[in-house]
């Protein structure tokens, strides 16, 4: 058998050109580093389980400077996440803001969720019975709630964002919030929430990180000063 051949049979089982038996070379190494690697751990993606290695390496980003804040999740080959995903790893809950987009090796770039909010979006009134001629009898009204697990950060000017800590010290109280974006969120400027002992007004709902239903919701507020 000539060397041509030999080379043809073991791409062909490798793949059926060479840029595919690059791609399954590579495929075979990172599940291979996976077997060995220390920093492979549970977790789960949107209810499904599965396992990443994590990285802690500081990532430049425009929400935060805290290392410890973010992490990075290299799944195995093909592997598909969504910005605004969910991860859940030892009890924390981890928005997913960026990716390498590379099928071969995955990588879901992440903020560790340090609250959650809870916005009031409307109210509703249960029915509790009918009366003899079939008019509904309705019960208190009942508040509507938007909740989601977020990542908060302070920021005074909107465009320089500085580390969070557990007390609002910007000097114009303001702070902006991401989570993962929900068709059924309802969110409008105006409405007013609270958050880290303090109440906050929304000032913007910013979309514009959401394709085709999936993204992550970004909300601009303004610390409402006691008066």
């Amino acid at each position: 058998m000539s060397d041509y051949s030999t080379f043809r049979k073991r791409m062909n089982r490798m793949g059926g050109n060479q840029l595919e038996a690059r791609a399954n070379n590579t495929k075979q190494v990172v599940n291979q580093t996976f077997g060995r690697s220390p920093s492979v751990k549970a977790v789960s993606y949107e209810g499904i389980e599965t396992e990443a290695m994590i990285s802690y390496e500081k990532r430049s980003n425009e929400y935060t400077q805290s290392q410890s804040d973010q992490r990075s999740f290299t799944f195995k080959p093909n592997f598909h996440a969504e910005i605004g995903g969910i991860i859940e790893m030892d009890d924390d809950i981890y928005v997913v803001y960026d990716s390498n987009e590379s099928e071969l090796l995955p990588v879901y770039y992440a903020l560790k969720s340090n609250n959650h909010i809870r916005v009031k979006i409307g109210e509703e009134r249960e029915i509790t019975g009918y009366t003899s001629i079939g008019q509904p009898i309705y019960g208190s009204v009942k508040p509507i709630f938007f909740e989601r697990p977020c990542y908060a950060t302070v920021n005074a000017r909107f465009n320089v964002y500085t580390e969070f800590d557990s007390k609002i010290n910007a000097p114009s109280g303001r702070m902006l919030i991401f989570f993962p974006y929900s068709e059924d969120q309802d969110l409008k400027d105006g409405m007013e929430f609270n958050m880290f002992g303090d109440r906050y007004r929304i000032i913007n709902v910013d979309i514009t990180r959401v394709s085709n239903g999936k993204g992550i919701t970004r909300l601009f507020t303004d610390k409402i000063q006691s008066e």
